[in-house]
């Protein structure tokens, strides 16, 4: 690694011992120089930091006394980088070896945005898209682009989204500092739809380097969605995150006009939960909402400081969108299942049509 080039490399880490030497690999092979490399531990309980230790002695490790979910831990790689730019990295990514000059190119070409999100696909299907980017819906949901479709063969350089993932980004550290950092509230789920949210708000930008692929591990145990598991507290988190990101971010307005049109989605999103056999997960969710009032109440007056500061708001009505929901694909089995996603959508586009001029 150099120590030329103004970019470190930021990876969150908790318990992820186990995909340390594939990260390792992935990390070593990456093309381009590098100031820094940092590791931020959030209070593992696994052998990481031995490991850290032994087999990876130049990386700067930093530790959090317990986990408290990923955003204060990127918020203290933010805080810790000492160069221009980071790339942010999950313990489980694994960028292929041209993903770092693809994204510092696709930043220059896009006019320096304030994130850009490398292509995200699985480990176990490479020609498989996971993450792409995503747009949000005006019931609180990112509609993810092309969402378990195949690879294209031919596609632009990059393309604008109002929402990432936060697997592997190539971040202006201040930018995203500057809006508040990750919001610890959110503990999991919906946190870096939140932060996307408030930037965009906010006039900055959101890029996708379509040529950049990370491929994609397992997530978090009990906690990530992969095949048809939808653990109980994902239900629950769920349940409370993607509200909480509304009544943040959205004018009060938005949230009158929208609220009708949403309760088609709150009912499917119940069923679901019964479905899986927790519907009082769910509920909890919803309770434990009302407790995060007074900070709800405290960042919207943080956000009207910005948006006053930067003397910018971009209109709720230009950042939010109808369509089709982003479901899993064993969601979708069956005649049933199909004809209930298209009602649902046609319900929700429907109202988007009459409220969005007012939104």
């Amino acid at each position: 690694m150099g120590n030329q080039a103004g970019l470190s490399i930021g990876i969150v880490n908790y318990n992820g011992c186990v995909h340390f030497p594939a990260l390792q690999k992935a990390v070593k092979a990456l093309k381009g120089e590098v100031d820094e490399l940092l590791v931020l531990d959030n209070g593992s309980t696994d052998e990481s930091l031995a490991w850290l230790q032994e087999n990876w002695p130049e990386a700067k490790v930093l530790r959090l006394a317990r986990n408290e979910g990923p955003s204060p831990a990127r918020n203290a790689l933010l805080k810790a980088c000492s160069s221009p730019l980071m790339l942010l990295l999950d313990n489980d990514a694994r960028p292929e070896p041209e993903a770092l000059q693809e994204l510092l190119r696709v930043r220059k070409l896009a006019g320096e945005p304030a994130v850009v999100q490398s292509r995200v696909v699985f480990a176990d299907e490479p020609d498989k898209i996971h993450y792409d980017g995503a747009f949000l819906h005006f019931v609180g949901i990112p509609l993810l682009r092309h969402f378990h479709e195949k690879l294209p063969e031919k596609e632009a350089a990059f393309v604008e989204v109002d929402s990432f993932q936060a697997v592997c980004l190539l971040v202006d550290p201040q930018a995203l500092l500057a809006v508040g950092g990750f919001c610890p509230l959110f503990f999991f789920l919906f946190e870096d739809s939140d932060l996307s949210q408030r930037l965009r708000i906010l006039g900055e930008r959101i890029v996708v380097a379509q040529k950049a692929i990370t491929r994609h591990g397992d997530g978090t145990s009990g906690l990530s969605q992969r095949g048809d598991s939808y653990p109980k507290k994902r239900i629950f988190l769920h349940s409370r995150n993607r509200l909480l990101l509304v009544l943040k971010n959205y004018r009060w307005r938005t949230i009158l006009l929208c609220g009708p049109g949403a309760l088609p989605f709150e009912c499917a999103q119940f069923a679901l939960a019964c479905k899986k056999g927790h519907p009082w997960s769910w509920l909890r969710g919803r309770l434990a909402l009302l407790r995060l009032i007074p900070s709800i109440l405290r960042s919207r007056k943080e956000l009207a400081r910005l948006v006053r500061e930067r003397g910018v708001r971009v209109p709720d009505r230009e950042l939010l969108r109808a369509g089709s929901f982003t479901f899993l694909p064993s969601l979708k089995k069956g005649s049933f299942a199909g004809r209930a996603e298209d009602l649902l959508a046609s319900l929700c586009n429907l109202w988007w049509r009459l409220v969005s001029p007012f939104v």
